[in-house]
């Protein structure tokens, strides 16, 4: 008698303890954690010369010098300094000398989403 009743006493705690640990009202600490939502920064052209560039990313900007040797693509085509307008999108890469435009592409200025719906009304 005392053996049965041990051995469902065992059965009872083997089925009930493990189903408690994971029944845990308090949520995981990986769920708790806020999820960031990665945001957007256009990287424009502010203003652009004959041996200088100056673009904006995140409400800072950065000049970079323009030589002969900078290659400049516009809309994917070879293009020269007079191609690069401000408002523009853009990517510099620079190269062995910092502050110095290596290549530059730059395309047509961002249409957002709130720009869109203004002209289809």
């Amino acid at each position: 008698m005392k053996s049965f009743l041990l051995t469902l006493i065992v059965a009872v705690l083997a089925i009930t303890l493990p189903t408690g640990l994971f029944a845990s009202t308090k949520s995981s600490p990986l769920s708790s954690k806020k999820k960031k939502i990665p945001v957007h920064h256009d990287t424009l052209i502010s203003s652009v010369s004959a041996n200088s560039i100056t673009i904006t990313e995140n409400k800072t900007t950065k000049t970079f010098g323009i030589t002969p040797a900078t290659e400049i693509d516009v809309r994917g085509q070879r293009a020269g300094v007079g191609a690069l307008q401000p408002g523009m999108m853009v990517s510099i890469t620079i190269g062995m000398n910092a502050g110095i435009a290596d290549r530059i592409s730059a395309g047509d200025a961002p249409v957002h989403h709130d720009q869109q719906a203004k002209k289809k009304k």
